[in-house]
Formats: C-alpha cells, structure tokens, sequence
C-alpha cells in the first residue's frame, strides 16, 4: 500500500476566494424542448425565482465558511487526470487518488474546480465511482443536501451514479440512499433545476439507461436502445423505482407543482419510464386528475404541464385514454383544438388512440369545428384528426363533403379546383381553360400542404385524384419546385390506396430528369422510388434510361449525385445479379429513412455523432472520385 502524501499547510490558496461565483462550464441539459413559445404564470414564476434566489444566497453565505480552497490536492488530481490510465493502471491509480482525498471527499465538491478534477480522475472507473459516494453517505443529511442544489456537485454525483452501471447487490445502500433523501425533502427539491437533474438522473439509471444513452432525448427512444429489454424483476432497483413514483405521482402534492418547469421534466421522463418500470401510479395519477375537470383544463392550457400530458397520454392503457375522452376531452374539445398550448396534448391523443368508438365521436366533434377552424386559420389539430380518420373508410364520406364546401368545391363542376384551394387556404384565384387547372403556387401553405398529404391517404380519394390530374403541366412543374407544394407528391406516392400504374403515370408526366436535379424534385423522385411499389424490370429500366446517361454528362449538380448512390447506379452497372438481390433491403431502409420523424432530430448538428460527419465527408469524395472514373 502506498503512502499517503502531505499536504503543506502553507500552499497559496488565495487565488480562490470566492468559490461558488464560478459557474460549472456543463452541456445544455433538458427534455422536450419545443419550439413552442415559453409562456405561463408570471406570478408563480417570479415567485419561485425568488424562492431561488434565497437559497442561493444562503448556500453563498454557508460556503464562504467551509474553509479554504484545497489548492494543492485539486493540482494534484489534475496531474493524475492528464496521465489518462487504462485498465488495471487506471485502477491503481484510482486506489492512489481515493487515498489522497480521504475525508475531503465532500470538501472538494464545493468548489468548481474541485468538481471537475473529481468528475475526471473518479468517473473514468465504477469502483472508484462507487468507493466515492459511499464515503459521501457518510457525511451529515444537510451537507449531501447541500451539495445536491449545487450544479458542479450534482453532475459529478450523477455521472459517478452512471458510471456505476449495471448495478450489482452491493450499490443497494448507496443509491437507497440519495433516493430516501430526495423523497425527505422531495417538496424543495423537485424546484430546483440541478436536483431535477439528478432525480432524472436516477430513474433512467435504475431502468437501465446508462450515461451514453441518457444524452438521447426522447426517452422512449433511448428506452429501445436499452439492451435488456426485459421488465424489471421485484429487487431493490424495482423498490427503489416504486418509491420515486409513488412520491412524483401523488395527486395531492403534486397537482398545483405542474406549472413549474423542473417539476414538469421530471414527470415527463418518469411517464416515459413507466413503460420499463411498470409501476403503476401513471394510470393512477390521470384517473385522479379526470375527477377535476377545472383542474384538467387548467393544467392542458398551461405550457409545462401541457408537455407533461403529452407523455402521460402517450403511455396510458386504452381503458385511461378512453375515460379522459369521455369525462373531459368530448366536453372541452372545441377549446381545446382552438387554444394555442391545449391543442398539444389533444394531438398526441388523437395520434395515439386506437378505438373506432373515439374515433367516431372525434369525426362528429371535429365536422362541427371545422369550418370555424379554416376560418380562424387554427389548423393544429386538422392534421392528426385527418390522420386517425383515415384508418376508417365508413367516416371519409361526410369529412370529404364537408371539407369541400369549406374549400369552395362543393359543386361537381367545381372539384377540379378543390386541390388548388385546400393547398392555398381559400387564398388564391384559380383559373380553368380547356378542361385544365393553373394557380399561383407561391401561394402554397404549409397547413394546406399538410392537409392534402393525409387527405391521399383516405380510401375516398376520387375528388383529390380527379383535381390533381387536371392541374396544367406548367402549374405541376412549379410544384415540383416549390419548398411547400412539392410535399404534395409526399403523401401521392405514398398512398396505399393509389394503383402504382397510376403513380407511374403521374411521374412521367412530372419529367424524370427535371426531378432528379431540382432541389426538391429529388426528394419527391426518392419518394416515387421508394414507397411506389415499384416491380424490378421497371427499376432497372428507371435506372439505365434516367442514370447512366448522366454519368458522362457535365450537367450533375449535388442531387444527381444523392439519387446516384441511392438507387446504386454503380453495382448495377458491375454486378446487376447482386444489385437485385439487394433491392429489396435498400428499399426498406428508404422507407424507414422517410418515415423518420424530423421533430426527434436535435435542432443543430452540435450533437451529431463525429463519425457520422466523417462518413458524410467520405462521401462526399466517393461521389468526385466516381466522376473522374466514368
């Protein structure tokens, strides 16, 4: 065993006085971040800024007493954090280190600097993770306490949590620990944005997400990558589990909390837990909130707690769904669709229920709203409602009349015009000579384009097929082009209830080679090649008609390029066998690549996996260097 080294007691620590007016340089941490405006309480917001600012001021005031800075101990992991041992070494190392800060464990944490030499030197091993916040549990209850509310001490508490993982037996009275000591003081703490942090934390740890997958922010999704896909047995990580959802789902304690935005991300992530845990108290807690329905208006209306009843919807049983449709939603709907917050978790409803009897009634309660709806330019809903009817033919007859008339095509000689209207909002002329059909695609809306995309999935189509079919070929070229109207052809291609003779007919007609090289027009190609069911011979013949002449051609710009390795002009051209009996997979994996859900994706690439942007780089040199050769 090796010796511990003195400490001189005469080092220069004055560089350091204050040490709490540093702030923890950490990554932007946070769920479901929307683009939705933030809005809410002003009062209770001030309030608990207030509230915040007190406590910071106290814990300044209790930390310029906890003694001077550990200069020479925090210089001293420093230099061991640069060696950046492997293996047995880096457990040696950690032997040496837990050695050296013995009974300033909790000392260190109080400082910025100390935290991050800690997070470096301890989080790299599970022992030394493990070793280290044992001997946190032996400090007193308002010291852990206090190190909780602080956001360097949190972090380096919660990644040495992480780090622990897969947890064995012995972890037990560590992680019982935090976990009692949250629920103790749960009223405080679940206010605070770094105790949020580590309550969060926790939970996903004891359901198996570790610290990669925790950086994924739908926690569904990181819940699929979790590789024990198996539910939670009844050991100490269940009970442990049970204990922070009993308390975060208390009906009593915790209705007038929902405004609060840390309150809101916790309960958020613990409503997508469920799914792992299993406990229960999800179901419980809406069943409560359906009793009050003021309560429930309030709490859909306010912009944290609507987020919150976004994930709750999302991982309730049909027998819930059903109760919170029939004892608030069918009384509040037209409120609720119209109200600029309340319409989020109305449209996760309606994406997520699955009964034909709810179903029903959302057609007779929608019909009612809709013309208001258009007129009012309030198209939230419009999209997801459209969305569940068109599981259900029986019900497209009357939306179709309906929709129509709102659209200034409720005459039979005037539904040629019923795509340009819907597309535009009622907000364009639209001019008919020799049987065909011109607008101003400039004028395309977003909701417009949206609410065909869904209307060519309906099985009752004849009236969108019959205006789109008489569009000029000069108005179809400007929708081929325009950033709007080209999503259009989206939901055409697309369509289960379209024969692909007829989709086939419709791309000639688009002129292949205009659609391979325009920006969006290459996106609506991709579209035809990959959800048309499409037979091989007509996709080689697509391939060696549009693409090999464009080998030679000097006319290529970046999307030539894309379709290029997309369809595999290359191995068909060297192996045509092994191009066929690759088609199939490729097209799947297109599919699912355009099914992707861009509100999943973060909102910059400052999180992309490097590897992906070198892989993209790569590319980019394959797709030069395949020029040069041909």
């Amino acid at each position: 065993m090796t010796r511990k080294r003195k400490i001189p007691q005469n080092e220069d620590n004055s560089y350091q006085k204050h040490p709490k007016t540093n702030e923890f340089s950490h990554r932007k941490r946070g769920n479901y971040h929307g683009s939705r405006e933030q809005q809410g309480n002003q009062g209770e917001q001030k309030q608990y800024h207030d509230k915040r600012q007190k406590r910071d001021q106290r814990d300044q005031g209790e930390d310029e007493g906890k003694g001077e800075f550990p200069v020479a101990l925090v210089r001293y992991l420093e230099q061991m954090a640069k060696e950046q041992p492997t293996g047995e070494l880096l457990e040696i190392y950690t032997e040496k280190c837990l050695e050296e800060v013995e009974g300033q464990e909790e000392h260190l944490l109080h400082f910025v600097d100390g935290c991050m030499v800690v997070e470096a030197v301890f989080t790299k091993s599970a022992t030394g993770s493990f070793e280290y916040l044992k001997r946190l549990q032996k400090q007193k209850k308002k010291q852990r306490i206090q190190l909780m509310y602080t956001r360097s001490a949190e972090r380096v508490i919660e990644k040495m949590i992480y780090k622990m993982m897969p947890f064995k037996d012995e972890h037990e009275d560590v992680i019982s620990s935090w976990v009692d000591l949250l629920i103790e003081n749960w009223n405080d703490v679940i206010a605070d944005q770094a105790c949020s942090f580590l309550i969060r934390g926790i939970a996903k740890a004891l359901c198996g997400i570790d610290s990669q997958l925790s950086t994924i922010k739908d926690v569904p999704e990181a819940l699929k990558a979790v590789p024990d896909k198996k539910k939670l047995s009844n050991g100490w990580q269940k009970q442990e589990l049970d204990k922070l959802f009993i308390r975060a789902f208390d009906y009593t304690s915790m209705n007038s909390m929902l405004i609060l935005q840390p309150v809101s991300f916790i309960l958020q992530d613990f409503a997508a837990l469920e799914r792992k845990a299993q406990t229960g108290q999800v179901q419980n807690f809406v069943a409560k909130f359906i009793e009050d329905e003021g309560s429930l208006l309030s709490s859909f209306s306010t912009p944290a707690s609507s987020r919150l009843w976004e994930q709750l919807i999302a991982n309730v049983d049909e027998q819930i769904q059903e109760s919170l449709f029939v004892g608030f939603i069918s009384d509040n709907f037209k409120q609720l669709a119209t109200h600029p917050t309340a319409n989020y978790p109305l449209k996760k409803f309606l994406a997520s229920t699955k009964s034909e009897e709810i179903a029903t009634e959302v057609s007779a309660l929608f019909l009612e709203i809709l013309p208001e709806l258009i007129e009012q330019n309030k198209l939230w809903i419009v999209g997801p409602a459209l969305k569940l009817l068109s599981n259900y033919a029986d019900l497209q007859d009357d939306l179709i009349k309906a929709l129509r008339s709102c659209f200034k095509a409720g005459r039979k000689d005037s539904r040629q015009k019923f795509l340009p209207h819907v597309l535009c909002l009622n907000d364009v002329e639209v001019e008919e000579n020799d049987g065909t059909v011109s607008f101003d695609v400039t004028k395309a809306k977003v909701n417009g384009s949206l609410i065909l995309t869904q209307l060519f999935h309906f099985k009752k189509n004849q009236t969108l097929l019959t205006s789109l079919n008489a569009l000029s070929q000069d108005t179809l070229v400007s929708l081929i082009s325009s950033p709007v109207g080209s999503h259009v052809f989206d939901g055409f291609f697309a369509s289960k209830h379209i024969d692909t003779s007829v989709k086939i007919d419709m791309f000639e007609k688009l002129n292949p080679q205009m659609l391979i090289k325009d920006k969006y027009g290459s996106r609506v190609f991709e579209n035809f090649w990959f959800q048309a069911e499409l037979d091989v011979t007509y996709r080689e013949k697509l391939v060696r008609e549009q693409f090999v002449p464009m080998l030679t051609s000097k006319d290529k710009n970046t999307f030539v390029y894309i379709l290029i390795n997309k369809v595999g002009v290359r191995e068909l051209r060297e192996d045509p066998k092994r191009w066929r009996q690759n088609l199939k997979q490729k097209i799947e994996e297109g599919k699912q690549y355009l099914q992707f859900d861009p509100s999943s994706k973060p909102a910059s690439n400052q999180n992309e996996n490097p590897t992906n942007s070198f892989k993209k780089r790569k590319n980019k040199k394959k797709f030069k260097k395949f020029e040069k050769n041909e």
